[in-house]
Protein backbone atom coordinates (compact mmCIF):
# COMPACT_ATOMS: atom_id res chain seq x y z
CA UNK A 1 0.00 0.00 0.00
CA UNK A 2 2.81 2.40 0.84
CA UNK A 3 4.52 1.46 -2.44
CA UNK A 4 1.31 2.09 -4.31
CA UNK A 5 0.88 5.32 -2.48
CA UNK A 6 4.44 6.27 -3.19
CA UNK A 7 4.03 5.27 -6.79
CA UNK A 8 0.86 7.23 -7.00
CA UNK A 9 2.51 10.27 -5.45
CA UNK A 10 5.39 10.03 -7.86
CA UNK A 11 2.96 9.48 -10.71
CA UNK A 12 1.13 12.64 -9.70
CA UNK A 13 4.31 14.58 -9.33
CA UNK A 14 5.89 13.51 -12.61
CA UNK A 15 3.64 15.46 -14.90
CA UNK A 16 4.07 18.53 -12.73
CA UNK A 17 7.83 18.34 -13.12
CA UNK A 18 7.73 17.70 -16.86
CA UNK A 19 4.85 20.02 -17.89
CA UNK A 20 4.54 22.40 -14.98
CA UNK A 21 4.80 25.58 -17.15
CA UNK A 22 1.84 24.61 -19.35
CA UNK A 23 -0.39 23.84 -16.38
CA UNK A 24 0.58 27.12 -14.67
CA UNK A 25 -0.18 29.18 -17.77
CA UNK A 26 -3.53 27.47 -18.16
CA UNK A 27 -4.45 28.21 -14.55
CA UNK A 28 -3.45 31.87 -14.94
CA UNK A 29 -5.48 32.19 -18.15
CA UNK A 30 -8.53 30.70 -16.47
CA UNK A 31 -8.12 33.13 -13.60
CA UNK A 32 -7.92 36.10 -15.99
CA UNK A 33 -10.98 34.90 -17.94
CA UNK A 34 -12.92 34.51 -14.70
CA UNK A 35 -11.86 38.01 -13.65
CA UNK A 36 -12.94 39.52 -17.00
CA UNK A 37 -16.26 37.70 -16.83
CA UNK A 38 -16.82 38.92 -13.29
CA UNK A 39 -16.06 42.52 -14.29
CA UNK A 40 -18.46 42.28 -17.20
CA UNK A 41 -21.22 40.79 -15.07
CA UNK A 42 -20.74 43.49 -12.45
CA UNK A 43 -20.89 46.24 -15.06
CA UNK A 44 -23.99 44.71 -16.66
CA UNK A 45 -25.69 44.47 -13.28
CA UNK A 46 -25.15 48.17 -12.52
CA UNK A 47 -26.27 49.19 -16.02
CA UNK A 48 -29.40 47.05 -15.65
CA UNK A 49 -30.19 48.67 -12.31
CA UNK A 50 -29.90 52.13 -13.85
CA UNK A 51 -32.03 51.41 -16.91
CA UNK A 52 -34.64 49.05 -15.51
CA UNK A 53 -38.24 50.19 -15.03
CA UNK A 54 -38.38 49.47 -11.31
CA UNK A 55 -39.26 52.85 -9.91
CA UNK A 56 -36.84 55.47 -8.61
CA UNK A 57 -36.72 54.18 -5.01
CA UNK A 58 -36.11 50.57 -6.03
CA UNK A 59 -33.47 51.56 -8.54
CA UNK A 60 -31.66 53.57 -5.89
CA UNK A 61 -31.66 50.70 -3.38
CA UNK A 62 -30.41 48.17 -5.94
CA UNK A 63 -27.67 50.54 -7.04
CA UNK A 64 -26.46 51.04 -3.44
CA UNK A 65 -26.26 47.29 -2.89
CA UNK A 66 -24.31 46.73 -6.12
CA UNK A 67 -21.88 49.57 -5.44
CA UNK A 68 -21.01 48.05 -2.04
CA UNK A 69 -20.69 44.55 -3.54
CA UNK A 70 -17.08 45.04 -4.65
CA UNK A 71 -13.99 46.00 -2.72
CA UNK A 72 -12.06 46.98 -5.85
CA UNK A 73 -12.25 50.81 -6.13
CA UNK A 74 -11.10 50.81 -9.76
CA UNK A 75 -13.77 48.31 -10.74
CA UNK A 76 -16.42 50.29 -8.87
CA UNK A 77 -15.31 53.57 -10.44
CA UNK A 78 -15.32 52.13 -13.96
CA UNK A 79 -18.77 50.62 -13.53
CA UNK A 80 -20.22 53.78 -12.02
CA UNK A 81 -18.78 55.97 -14.76
CA UNK A 82 -20.34 53.78 -17.45
CA UNK A 83 -23.61 53.84 -15.54
CA UNK A 84 -23.48 57.65 -15.45
CA UNK A 85 -23.17 57.74 -19.23
CA UNK A 86 -26.38 55.74 -19.50
CA UNK A 87 -28.18 57.70 -16.76
CA UNK A 88 -27.27 61.02 -18.40
CA UNK A 89 -28.94 59.92 -21.64
CA UNK A 90 -32.06 59.00 -19.67
CA UNK A 91 -31.86 62.35 -17.80
CA UNK A 92 -32.31 60.62 -14.46
CA UNK A 93 -31.08 63.35 -12.10
CA UNK A 94 -31.54 61.34 -8.90
CA UNK A 95 -29.42 58.34 -9.92
CA UNK A 96 -26.82 60.61 -11.48
CA UNK A 97 -26.38 62.47 -8.18
CA UNK A 98 -26.05 59.18 -6.26
CA UNK A 99 -23.38 57.89 -8.64
CA UNK A 100 -21.41 61.12 -8.41
CA UNK A 101 -19.75 60.20 -5.10
CA UNK A 102 -18.08 57.12 -6.64
CA UNK A 103 -16.31 58.81 -9.58
CA UNK A 104 -13.62 61.50 -9.95
CA UNK A 105 -14.95 65.05 -10.21
CA UNK A 106 -13.44 66.37 -13.43
CA UNK A 107 -14.23 67.64 -16.95
CA UNK A 108 -15.71 64.29 -18.00
CA UNK A 109 -18.13 64.29 -15.09
CA UNK A 110 -19.10 67.90 -15.82
CA UNK A 111 -19.85 67.04 -19.45
CA UNK A 112 -22.05 64.12 -18.41
CA UNK A 113 -23.86 66.30 -15.88
CA UNK A 114 -24.60 68.86 -18.61
CA UNK A 115 -25.96 66.10 -20.82
CA UNK A 116 -28.13 64.91 -17.94
CA UNK A 117 -29.40 68.48 -17.43
CA UNK A 118 -29.26 68.78 -13.66
CA UNK A 119 -28.43 72.35 -12.61
CA UNK A 120 -28.00 71.17 -9.02
CA UNK A 121 -25.37 68.57 -10.00
CA UNK A 122 -23.50 71.02 -12.23
CA UNK A 123 -23.40 73.50 -9.34
CA UNK A 124 -22.00 70.79 -7.05
CA UNK A 125 -19.27 69.92 -9.58
CA UNK A 126 -18.31 73.56 -10.10
CA UNK A 127 -17.95 73.98 -6.32
CA UNK A 128 -15.25 71.30 -6.49
CA UNK A 129 -13.00 73.70 -8.45
CA UNK A 130 -13.80 72.35 -11.92
CA UNK A 131 -13.73 75.11 -14.57
CA UNK A 132 -17.09 76.02 -16.07
CA UNK A 133 -15.48 75.74 -19.53
CA UNK A 134 -13.58 72.51 -18.81
CA UNK A 135 -13.70 69.90 -21.58
CA UNK A 136 -12.39 66.41 -21.90
CA UNK A 137 -9.99 65.88 -24.77
CA UNK A 138 -11.62 66.70 -28.11
CA UNK A 139 -15.08 67.28 -26.62
CA UNK A 140 -17.50 70.21 -26.60
CA UNK A 141 -17.73 72.82 -23.89
CA UNK A 142 -20.35 72.26 -21.15
CA UNK A 143 -22.48 75.07 -22.60
CA UNK A 144 -22.48 73.47 -26.07
CA UNK A 145 -23.48 70.12 -24.54
CA UNK A 146 -26.37 71.75 -22.68
CA UNK A 147 -27.49 73.49 -25.89
CA UNK A 148 -27.34 70.30 -27.95
CA UNK A 149 -29.42 68.46 -25.35
CA UNK A 150 -32.03 71.22 -25.07
CA UNK A 151 -31.60 72.04 -21.35
CA UNK A 152 -32.79 75.66 -21.30
CA UNK A 153 -32.52 76.13 -17.50
CA UNK A 154 -28.97 74.82 -17.50
CA UNK A 155 -28.06 77.03 -20.49
CA UNK A 156 -29.29 80.08 -18.58
CA UNK A 157 -27.27 79.08 -15.51
CA UNK A 158 -24.08 78.48 -17.50
CA UNK A 159 -24.38 81.73 -19.48
CA UNK A 160 -25.01 83.72 -16.31
CA UNK A 161 -21.81 82.27 -14.83
CA UNK A 162 -19.55 83.03 -17.78
CA UNK A 163 -19.64 79.83 -19.82
CA UNK A 164 -18.53 80.02 -23.46
CA UNK A 165 -19.06 78.02 -26.63
CA UNK A 166 -15.43 78.17 -27.68
CA UNK A 167 -13.06 75.41 -26.58
CA UNK A 168 -10.36 78.08 -26.20
CA UNK A 169 -12.20 81.27 -25.13
CA UNK A 170 -10.75 84.71 -25.70
CA UNK A 171 -9.13 85.62 -22.41
CA UNK A 172 -10.67 88.72 -20.89
CA UNK A 173 -13.51 88.89 -23.45
CA UNK A 174 -17.10 88.07 -22.49
CA UNK A 175 -18.91 85.45 -24.61
CA UNK A 176 -20.74 86.86 -27.64
CA UNK A 177 -24.46 86.98 -26.89
CA UNK A 178 -25.20 86.85 -30.60
CA UNK A 179 -23.13 83.68 -30.90
CA UNK A 180 -25.20 82.16 -28.09
CA UNK A 181 -28.46 83.17 -29.80
CA UNK A 182 -27.26 81.58 -33.03
CA UNK A 183 -26.31 78.37 -31.22
CA UNK A 184 -29.74 78.17 -29.54
CA UNK A 185 -31.63 78.63 -32.81
CA UNK A 186 -29.44 76.28 -34.82
CA UNK A 187 -29.33 73.52 -32.21
CA UNK A 188 -32.75 72.10 -33.15
CA UNK A 189 -33.06 70.85 -29.56
CA UNK A 190 -35.73 73.27 -28.31
CA UNK A 191 -39.40 73.77 -29.04
CA UNK A 192 -40.33 77.13 -30.59
CA UNK A 193 -41.74 78.31 -27.25
CA UNK A 194 -38.56 77.38 -25.35
CA UNK A 195 -36.43 78.85 -28.11
CA UNK A 196 -38.25 82.18 -27.94
CA UNK A 197 -38.04 82.26 -24.15
CA UNK A 198 -34.31 81.56 -24.11
CA UNK A 199 -33.51 84.01 -26.91
CA UNK A 200 -35.61 86.67 -25.19
CA UNK A 201 -33.50 86.30 -22.03
CA UNK A 202 -30.23 86.31 -23.94
CA UNK A 203 -31.10 89.41 -25.93
CA UNK A 204 -31.73 91.34 -22.72
CA UNK A 205 -27.94 91.45 -22.33
CA UNK A 206 -27.76 93.49 -25.57
CA UNK A 207 -30.24 96.21 -24.67
CA UNK A 208 -27.53 98.58 -23.44
CA UNK A 209 -24.93 97.62 -26.05
CA UNK A 210 -24.40 98.33 -29.74
CA UNK A 211 -23.67 95.90 -32.57
CA UNK A 212 -20.12 96.96 -33.34
CA UNK A 213 -18.30 94.09 -35.00
CA UNK A 214 -18.60 92.19 -38.26
CA UNK A 215 -18.74 89.00 -36.23
CA UNK A 216 -21.83 90.29 -34.39
CA UNK A 217 -23.52 91.06 -37.71
CA UNK A 218 -22.67 87.62 -39.05
CA UNK A 219 -24.20 85.90 -36.03
CA UNK A 220 -27.33 88.08 -36.22
CA UNK A 221 -27.79 87.18 -39.88
CA UNK A 222 -27.33 83.46 -39.16
CA UNK A 223 -29.80 83.73 -36.29
CA UNK A 224 -32.33 85.38 -38.61
CA UNK A 225 -32.04 82.53 -41.12
CA UNK A 226 -32.52 79.97 -38.32
CA UNK A 227 -35.51 81.87 -36.90
CA UNK A 228 -37.11 81.93 -40.37
CA UNK A 229 -36.58 78.20 -40.66
CA UNK A 230 -38.42 77.37 -37.42
CA UNK A 231 -41.10 80.03 -38.02
CA UNK A 232 -40.63 82.21 -34.93
CA UNK A 233 -42.11 85.64 -35.67
CA UNK A 234 -41.07 86.88 -32.21
CA UNK A 235 -37.40 86.11 -32.75
CA UNK A 236 -37.46 87.42 -36.33
CA UNK A 237 -38.97 90.70 -35.13
CA UNK A 238 -36.35 91.06 -32.37
CA UNK A 239 -33.48 90.34 -34.75
CA UNK A 240 -34.72 92.77 -37.38
CA UNK A 241 -34.48 95.46 -34.75
CA UNK A 242 -30.81 94.52 -34.36
CA UNK A 243 -30.11 95.62 -37.95
CA UNK A 244 -30.35 92.09 -39.35
CA UNK A 245 -30.48 92.03 -43.13
CA UNK A 246 -33.15 89.91 -44.91
CA UNK A 247 -30.99 90.01 -48.02
CA UNK A 248 -27.96 88.45 -46.36
CA UNK A 249 -26.66 85.08 -47.49
CA UNK A 250 -26.12 83.55 -44.05
CA UNK A 251 -25.11 79.91 -43.77
CA UNK A 252 -27.42 77.73 -41.68
CA UNK A 253 -25.37 74.96 -40.11
CA UNK A 254 -28.36 72.74 -39.30
CA UNK A 255 -29.64 72.53 -42.89
CA UNK A 256 -26.91 72.12 -45.49
CA UNK A 257 -29.51 71.97 -48.29
CA UNK A 258 -30.51 75.55 -47.43
CA UNK A 259 -26.98 76.99 -47.46
CA UNK A 260 -26.50 80.48 -48.88
CA UNK A 261 -30.26 81.08 -48.83
CA UNK A 262 -31.42 84.57 -47.77
CA UNK A 263 -33.96 84.61 -44.91
CA UNK A 264 -36.77 85.63 -47.29
CA UNK A 265 -36.31 82.51 -49.41
CA UNK A 266 -35.92 80.29 -46.36
CA UNK A 267 -39.31 81.50 -45.05
CA UNK A 268 -40.92 80.72 -48.42
CA UNK A 269 -39.27 77.32 -48.67
CA UNK A 270 -40.37 76.38 -45.14
CA UNK A 271 -43.93 77.72 -45.72
CA UNK A 272 -43.85 80.33 -42.96
CA UNK A 273 -46.38 83.03 -44.03
CA UNK A 274 -46.17 84.99 -40.75
CA UNK A 275 -42.40 85.28 -40.99
CA UNK A 276 -42.64 86.12 -44.70
CA UNK A 277 -45.02 89.00 -43.95
CA UNK A 278 -42.63 90.41 -41.32
CA UNK A 279 -39.64 90.25 -43.63
CA UNK A 280 -41.51 91.87 -46.50
CA UNK A 281 -42.81 94.71 -44.34
CA UNK A 282 -39.26 95.43 -43.21
CA UNK A 283 -37.82 94.97 -46.71
CA UNK A 284 -40.29 97.23 -48.52
CA UNK A 285 -39.83 100.16 -46.14
CA UNK A 286 -37.62 103.08 -47.15
CA UNK A 287 -35.14 102.53 -49.96
CA UNK A 288 -34.82 98.79 -49.53
CA UNK A 289 -37.24 97.93 -52.38
CA UNK A 290 -34.79 99.06 -55.06
CA UNK A 291 -31.82 97.50 -53.29
CA UNK A 292 -33.50 94.13 -52.94
CA UNK A 293 -35.49 94.05 -56.21
CA UNK A 294 -33.66 90.91 -57.48
CA UNK A 295 -34.40 89.13 -54.20
CA UNK A 296 -38.10 90.08 -54.37
CA UNK A 297 -38.24 88.83 -57.96
CA UNK A 298 -36.76 85.48 -56.89
CA UNK A 299 -39.10 85.37 -53.90
CA UNK A 300 -42.20 85.84 -56.09
CA UNK A 301 -41.09 83.00 -58.35
CA UNK A 302 -40.47 80.79 -55.30
CA UNK A 303 -44.07 81.36 -54.11
CA UNK A 304 -45.50 79.95 -57.34
CA UNK A 305 -46.57 76.34 -57.67
CA UNK A 306 -47.02 75.54 -53.98
CA UNK A 307 -49.83 73.28 -52.75
CA UNK A 308 -51.44 76.14 -50.84
CA UNK A 309 -51.91 79.68 -52.21
CA UNK A 310 -51.27 81.28 -48.80
CA UNK A 311 -47.56 82.02 -49.44
CA UNK A 312 -48.32 83.81 -52.72
CA UNK A 313 -51.19 85.73 -51.13
CA UNK A 314 -48.97 86.84 -48.23
CA UNK A 315 -46.20 87.85 -50.62
CA UNK A 316 -48.46 89.97 -52.85
CA UNK A 317 -50.12 91.60 -49.84
CA UNK A 318 -46.87 92.82 -48.29
CA UNK A 319 -44.47 93.14 -51.24
CA UNK A 320 -45.73 96.58 -52.24
CA UNK A 321 -45.68 97.54 -55.90
CA UNK A 322 -43.26 94.87 -57.04
CA UNK A 323 -42.94 94.67 -60.82
CA UNK A 324 -44.80 91.66 -62.22
CA UNK A 325 -43.84 90.73 -65.76
CA UNK A 326 -45.18 88.34 -68.41
CA UNK A 327 -42.48 85.94 -67.30
CA UNK A 328 -44.04 85.77 -63.83
CA UNK A 329 -47.53 85.20 -65.27
CA UNK A 330 -46.35 82.47 -67.63
CA UNK A 331 -44.44 80.77 -64.81
CA UNK A 332 -47.59 80.97 -62.65
CA UNK A 333 -49.49 79.07 -65.36
CA UNK A 334 -46.77 76.47 -65.87
CA UNK A 335 -46.15 75.70 -62.19
CA UNK A 336 -49.71 75.65 -60.88
CA UNK A 337 -50.93 72.06 -60.48
CA UNK A 338 -54.40 70.56 -60.53
CA UNK A 339 -54.87 70.49 -56.76
CA UNK A 340 -56.17 74.05 -56.34
CA UNK A 341 -59.80 75.05 -55.96
CA UNK A 342 -61.84 77.46 -58.08
CA UNK A 343 -60.23 80.90 -58.17
CA UNK A 344 -57.11 79.67 -56.34
CA UNK A 345 -54.75 79.31 -59.30
CA UNK A 346 -51.61 81.44 -59.08
CA UNK A 347 -52.53 83.44 -62.17
CA UNK A 348 -56.03 84.23 -60.85
CA UNK A 349 -54.60 85.35 -57.50
CA UNK A 350 -52.06 87.65 -59.19
CA UNK A 351 -54.58 89.19 -61.59
CA UNK A 352 -57.11 89.81 -58.81
CA UNK A 353 -54.48 91.40 -56.59
CA UNK A 354 -53.15 93.62 -59.40
CA UNK A 355 -56.07 95.09 -61.37
CA UNK A 356 -53.60 97.10 -63.46
CA UNK A 357 -52.06 93.99 -65.07
CA UNK A 358 -53.03 93.19 -68.67
CA UNK A 359 -52.20 89.65 -69.83
CA UNK A 360 -50.30 89.67 -73.10
CA UNK A 361 -50.89 87.40 -76.09
CA UNK A 362 -47.96 85.22 -74.95
CA UNK A 363 -49.59 84.73 -71.54
CA UNK A 364 -52.94 83.77 -73.12
CA UNK A 365 -51.27 81.38 -75.57
CA UNK A 366 -49.70 79.60 -72.60
CA UNK A 367 -52.98 79.66 -70.67
CA UNK A 368 -55.09 78.15 -73.46
CA UNK A 369 -52.49 75.45 -73.94
CA UNK A 370 -53.53 73.87 -70.60
CA UNK A 371 -54.99 70.44 -71.40
CA UNK A 372 -58.23 69.50 -69.64
CA UNK A 373 -58.67 66.14 -71.36
CA UNK A 374 -58.69 63.33 -68.83
CA UNK A 375 -59.61 65.58 -65.88
CA UNK A 376 -63.01 64.58 -64.36
CA UNK A 377 -65.86 67.00 -65.20
CA UNK A 378 -66.56 67.59 -61.50
CA UNK A 379 -62.94 68.51 -60.64
CA UNK A 380 -62.56 72.06 -59.21
CA UNK A 381 -59.48 72.55 -61.40
CA UNK A 382 -61.60 72.11 -64.53
CA UNK A 383 -64.21 74.66 -63.43
CA UNK A 384 -61.46 76.99 -62.26
CA UNK A 385 -59.60 76.82 -65.57
CA UNK A 386 -62.73 77.66 -67.57
CA UNK A 387 -63.38 80.67 -65.36
CA UNK A 388 -59.73 81.69 -65.63
CA UNK A 389 -59.87 81.55 -69.44
CA UNK A 390 -62.84 83.91 -69.50
CA UNK A 391 -61.37 86.21 -66.81
CA UNK A 392 -57.99 86.51 -68.57
CA UNK A 393 -59.66 87.21 -71.92
CA UNK A 394 -61.69 90.05 -70.41
CA UNK A 395 -58.54 91.55 -68.84
CA UNK A 396 -56.44 91.35 -72.01
CA UNK A 397 -56.38 93.96 -74.77
CA UNK A 398 -55.30 91.69 -77.62
CA UNK A 399 -58.58 89.83 -78.10
CA UNK A 400 -58.51 86.38 -79.73
CA UNK A 401 -55.54 85.80 -82.01
CA UNK A 402 -54.59 83.05 -84.43
CA UNK A 403 -51.78 81.91 -82.12
CA UNK A 404 -54.21 81.44 -79.25
CA UNK A 405 -56.53 79.29 -81.38
CA UNK A 406 -53.59 77.16 -82.53
CA UNK A 407 -52.53 76.67 -78.89
CA UNK A 408 -55.91 75.27 -77.77
CA UNK A 409 -55.69 71.52 -77.21
CA UNK A 410 -59.27 70.57 -76.26
CA UNK A 411 -62.85 71.36 -77.21
CA UNK A 412 -63.70 73.33 -74.07
CA UNK A 413 -60.98 75.91 -74.63
CA UNK A 414 -62.02 76.27 -78.25
CA UNK A 415 -65.62 76.90 -77.22
CA UNK A 416 -64.56 79.66 -74.80
CA UNK A 417 -62.56 81.41 -77.55
CA UNK A 418 -65.34 80.99 -80.13
CA UNK A 419 -67.95 82.42 -77.78
CA UNK A 420 -65.71 85.41 -77.00
CA UNK A 421 -65.23 86.07 -80.72
CA UNK A 422 -68.96 85.90 -81.35
CA UNK A 423 -69.52 88.56 -78.70
CA UNK A 424 -66.75 90.93 -79.82
CA UNK A 425 -66.34 90.55 -83.61
CA UNK A 426 -68.79 93.29 -84.60
CA UNK A 427 -66.00 95.80 -85.18
CA UNK A 428 -63.59 93.43 -86.93
CA UNK A 429 -62.65 93.63 -90.62
CA UNK A 430 -64.04 90.88 -92.86
CA UNK A 431 -60.57 89.63 -93.75
CA UNK A 432 -59.69 89.22 -90.09
CA UNK A 433 -62.97 87.41 -89.39
CA UNK A 434 -62.29 85.02 -92.29
CA UNK A 435 -58.80 84.21 -91.02
CA UNK A 436 -60.08 83.60 -87.51
CA UNK A 437 -62.89 81.35 -88.77
CA UNK A 438 -60.43 79.29 -90.82
CA UNK A 439 -58.25 78.86 -87.74
CA UNK A 440 -61.29 77.71 -85.74
CA UNK A 441 -62.15 75.12 -88.43
CA UNK A 442 -58.57 73.83 -88.52
CA UNK A 443 -58.42 73.66 -84.70
CA UNK A 444 -61.77 71.85 -84.55
CA UNK A 445 -60.53 69.17 -86.99
CA UNK A 446 -57.27 68.81 -85.07
CA UNK A 447 -59.06 68.43 -81.74
CA UNK A 448 -61.54 65.94 -83.24
CA UNK A 449 -58.66 63.82 -84.53
CA UNK A 450 -56.98 64.04 -81.13
CA UNK A 451 -60.14 62.94 -79.33
CA UNK A 452 -60.47 59.97 -81.68
CA UNK A 453 -57.17 58.55 -80.49
CA UNK A 454 -56.91 56.18 -77.52
CA UNK A 455 -56.65 58.10 -74.25
CA UNK A 456 -53.03 57.12 -73.64
CA UNK A 457 -51.99 58.54 -77.05
CA UNK A 458 -53.62 61.92 -76.62
CA UNK A 459 -51.58 65.08 -76.22
CA UNK A 460 -51.06 65.96 -72.56
CA UNK A 461 -52.03 62.52 -71.25
CA UNK A 462 -49.71 60.41 -69.09
CA UNK A 463 -48.14 60.63 -65.68
CA UNK A 464 -46.20 63.81 -66.49
CA UNK A 465 -49.10 65.82 -67.91
CA UNK A 466 -49.25 68.18 -64.90
CA UNK A 467 -46.32 69.80 -63.14
CA UNK A 468 -45.42 68.57 -59.70
CA UNK A 469 -46.32 70.94 -56.86
CA UNK A 470 -43.90 71.84 -54.10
Amino acid sequence: MRNNASHTARGDDAPRQGGGDTSSRSDDSDTEDDSDTGDELYLNAIESACLGEKGAHTQSNILKILVKATNDPDERQKACLEAMRLVSKERNHRLFEELLEYVPIDAVTLGLACRCGSVKTVQAILRRSVSINATSEGSKTPLQVALDCGHSDLVEFLVANGATLETIPNMGSPPSVYHLVTAVLESGAFSITKCEELVRKLLRFTQQSQVTTEEDLEFIDRSLVAACRIGSTEVVSSLLELVAKPGSAAHLAIDISAHISPPLLVAIKRNQPGVLSLLLQWTTSGKRVNELAPLLDTGLKACLGKKSPIMLQSFLKHAGTIKISDQHLILAIQKCGAGRGIGESDLAIILKHRPDLTPSEEVLVTLFGIPLAGIPPWAPFKYGTRDLWRFALRRSDCGVTERMIRAVCDREGLEVLHKYCAQHQSGWRHTHVDRINREFQTAARRIHEEESKPHWLRQGSGIASRPRQE
